[in-house]
Formats: C-alpha cells, sequence, structure tokens
C-alpha cells in the first residue's frame, strides 16, 4: 500500500503524497496529455492577455503549472505559486475534489513553464495541506457549475492550498499580504498563469486590470482567465514597504455576477499558510 494511503483522507498534518518521477507523455497530437478543470472562467472581449516569452524573469520565475493525479486516474492542470522554496501555494480545488475521489494522489511542479520547454525540471509534490472546514463542507469544483453560478460563495472562502515539494527550490518567491480596502483601491491586479485555451498549449499568459469591489472573503476582477489558471495568485503592487505581493487566490468566473473571482488573502488566512509550512 502506498504512503497516500496510510492515514486518513484529512488530517491536520497534512495529506500525503505518492512521490513519483514525472514521465512526459504523448497523445496522438504531441501534446502532453493532462486536462483542465473544465468549467467557467471568464475572457471580456476583447482578450488583453499577453504571452509570457521569458518565464525564467522575476516575477514570472516564481510561478508554474501544477499537473494533478486523482484516484480516478485523470489528470488535470492548473497554477501555482513558489512562497518559499519547499512549498507552492494554489487553490484546494485543485488538489481536493470530492467528485473525483477525493485528495490528488501524485502533484507534480513544472517552474516556469514553457510549452515543452522546462526551466527547472519538474519537482513532485510530497504532501498536501487544506483546511479542515473546507474538506467538511466538500464544495463542489466552482468551475464545474452549469452556467457558472456559484450560489453559496461562503462554500469557497477557505478554497486555498499549499503544497510541500519533494525537493526545494532554489528560485524567487511571492510573498503574502493581507491587503486593506484602501490599499486595494485604484491597484492594478495581475493574474497569470496556464490557460487552456491560447496556442501553443502549456505556455504562460498574463492580463491586469483594477480589482472591482470586494468582500470580507473575495476580490472580484474583469481581468481574463480561462481554465487551467485555477490556483494563480492575484498580485498587486503596492508600493513600499509591501512592495509586489500576492493578496488572493485565483478560483473560476460567474456568469451570473459576470466576473472572475479569487479567495482574498486575510490575517487568519496567511497564519494557517505559514502554520502548514512550518510542519514536520
Amino acid at each position: 500500500m502506498s504512503a497516500a494511503k496510510k492515514l486518513p483522507e484529512y488530517s491536520l498534518n497534512g495529506h500525503p503524497l505518492e512521490v513519483e518521477k514525472f514521465e512526459v507523455f504523448e497523445t496522438a497530437t504531441g501534446e502532453l496529455a493532462t486536462r483542465s478543470h473544465s468549467g467557467v472562467h471568464i475572457v471580456f472581449p476583447p482578450d488583453e492577455r499577453q504571452r509570457v516569452t521569458d518565464t525564467t524573469k522575476f516575477p514570472w520565475c516564481t510561478l508554474g503549472q501544477l499537473i494533478m493525479e486523482f484516484p480516478n486516474g485523470k489528470r488535470y492542470t492548473g497554477t501555482a505559486t513558489l512562497i518559499d522554496g519547499s512549498h507552492l501555494l494554489t487553490a484546494a480545488h485543485n488538489v481536493y475534489g470530492k467528485d473525483i475521489g477525493g485528495f490528488a494522489t501524485k502533484v507534480w511542479y513544472v517552474p516556469a513553464r514553457n510549452g515543452d520547454v522546462f526551466p527547472y525540471g519538474v519537482v513532485a509534490g510530497k504532501k498536501l495541506f487544506i483546511t479542515e472546514d473546507y474538506f467538511t463542507k466538500s464544495p463542489a469544483d466552482p468551475n464545474a457549475t452549469p452556467d457558472g453560478t456559484v450560489e453559496d460563495y461562503t462554500h469557497y472562502t477557505e478554497d486555498y492550498a499549499v503544497v510541500r515539494l519533494e525537493q526545494p527550490l532554489r528560485l524567487p518567491i511571492q510573498g503574502m499580504y493581507p491587503a486593506s480596502n484602501t490599499e486595494l483601491k485604484d491597484r492594478q491586479a495581475h493574474v497569470t498563469g496556464y490557460p487552456g485555451d491560447k496556442a501553443p498549449p502549456d505556455t504562460m499568459w498574463t492580463a491586469h486590470k483594477p480589482l472591482s469591489n470586494g468582500d470580507d472573503h473575495f476580490l472580484f476582477y474583469k481581468l481574463d482567465t480561462y481554465k487551467g489558471e485555477s490556483g494563480a495568485g492575484v498580485v498587486v503592487d503596492l508600493g513600499m514597504p509591501v512592495g509586489v505581493t500576492v493578496v488572493g487566490v485565483h478560483v473560476a468566473g460567474s456568469v451570473h455576477l459576470d466576473t472572475n473571482f479569487a479567495v482574498r488573502l486575510t490575517s487568519s488566512h496567511i497564519k494557517t499558510i505559514l502554520s502548514w509550512m512550518k510542519m514536520e
């Protein structure tokens, strides 16, 4: 029996993963056979996303593509941000889905991926962390609702996760900050990730626009995103002394509200994230 199946499905000490070397396998079209979560993200015309051509420059090298394998045998892709040498910040629904068997059994991180170029290789994940609240509520993948309408946003206030890597990366990292409404007013928000609608596949794209009015739990914005970008950090430049920092975790889009949205990083969220990172 693998290590990932020895502990209960949820543990306050994190969920262990099967650590396995990632083998790039190809489909008949020559593309990596992974699949992003289905569902709603919104591209507001005109599409203003721009491709990042040199992914090894800062801040692009602080993020990468996440590849997850679930008990149903299927693979999905998302986006994650490096928040220290051994830990990634991403969306909880990237690594846990009750409808697809529970926790991911294997996770790989491809930092600064640029199509078929892996500048820093591939690193396996060895442990996952989500909150007990997210596990208990087990909300449906917010990307998979029929029309993009999330009926109860309180189910997604905990849609954030940390992935611990098997080996540390010597790369720049992003900080996290619980920004206030005053600090975020009129700030440009940047979301960068791996949208599944762009060619060549598995390339990095970025977009920026001002934030809309948020609430205590979420950030809203009409910048363009697409499936595959779940888990991307919402980045703003708050000026000194805070500087460029992650203030939210991109989750999905809502056709009903005509917006894309992120879990807002609160002081409580960041305290939980830091406690996970310190666990043995």
